[in-house]
């Protein structure tokens, strides 16, 4: 019959085709860009951590750090601070000092003025040069009205959580 006529349909089909991988490679390539292999959440969460510990001081007042029912029941910080304590315990390590004058005093385990202490936080290291992914300190005063002081903290937040494999 007229075979000459049925070529342009197979030339149809083998542009479909290059079409179609080139939209494919598109979407991984764009894929692959946006979500990347150096994805890291770690500075970013350990940021937020320590950004709501200071809201909640800040917001409930810091009187309750020092109750008797505090001291009784530190459950009540994941409470107060609205913080899952499951996952604050597995991924996550946090450690609250008044009257710290320098980081390295809160960074000492010894140091017995801790209000609050969860996980390893000596994953930190802010003074020195080599400070690790997903570490978060931070200094802020908090003036009590009803003692009538002020009280200077030190939070320092971290992040174990790996969001992918490659990270480090």
């Amino acid at each position: 019959m007229h075979k000459k006529a049925q070529l342009g349909e197979q030339i149809m089909v083998f542009m479909f085709i290059f079409l179609m991988f080139v939209i494919g490679a598109g979407i991984v390539l764009g894929t692959y860009f946006f979500i990347g292999p150096e994805f890291d959440f770690r500075n970013a969460e350990a940021d937020m951590l320590s950004y709501k510990i200071k809201e909640c001081i800040l917001n409930e007042g810091s009187s309750w750090l020092y109750s008797d029912e505090f001291k009784k029941n530190p459950d009540l910080f994941y409470t107060k601070c609205s913080l899952n304590k499951e996952v604050i315990e597995n991924n996550n390590a946090i450690r609250v000092c008044p009257r710290a004058a320098e980081v390295n005093i809160c960074l000492d385990p010894n140091n017995p003025e801790a209000v609050f202490t969860v996980g390893s936080y000596g994953l930190c290291d802010p003074a020195g040069s080599n400070k690790l992914v997903g570490c978060s300190v931070v200094s802020f005063g908090n003036f009590e009205v009803k003692e009538n002081a002020l009280r200077n903290y030190v939070i320092i937040a971290t992040s174990k959580q790996k969001i992918r494999r490659n990270a480090k």
